[in-house]
């Protein structure tokens, strides 16, 4: 019974009845994902309010409004600066060595363009 495949009807607002086939099988893995993706999402719900009351705590400790919004821009730049080299050292990236060309090897490599100079001709 659990390895056989059953014909599933399923039926629209329109009355069209469609007919598919389905092993029993795959319902395992797709509960499994629904599950794990709604305790990430819970987790992540939690964590979010958690950061969220401690930041509302701390910024209401700071006296001054003008220091208050300054403390939030602070913390927006400092987000748009880490977030990237922290995401490139996870990966293991390593950071793109950018090279000028010297103005010889420059003059070389418009030389050996696909077009050549003042003519559409290909090479």
């Amino acid at each position: 019974m659990f390895g056989s495949v059953h014909d599933v009807t399923w039926l629209s607002v329109a009355q069209v009845v469609q007919h598919i086939q389905m092993h029993v099988a795959t319902l395992v893995p797709a509960l499994l994902i629904g599950v794990v993706g709604g305790l990430l999402a819970a987790l992540f719900t939690r964590l979010n309010t958690f950061i969220c009351q401690r930041r509302a705590l701390l910024l209401a400790k700071i006296p001054s409004r003008l220091l208050q919004r300054l403390v939030r821009m602070l913390e927006t730049i400092a987000l748009v600066v880490c977030i990237p080299v922290f995401l490139q050292a996870s990966l293991g990236a390593s950071p793109q060595k950018h090279t000028i060309p010297s103005p010889k090897r420059l003059q070389t490599v418009c030389s050996e363009s696909f077009f050549s100079a003042g003519t559409m001709n290909y090479q």
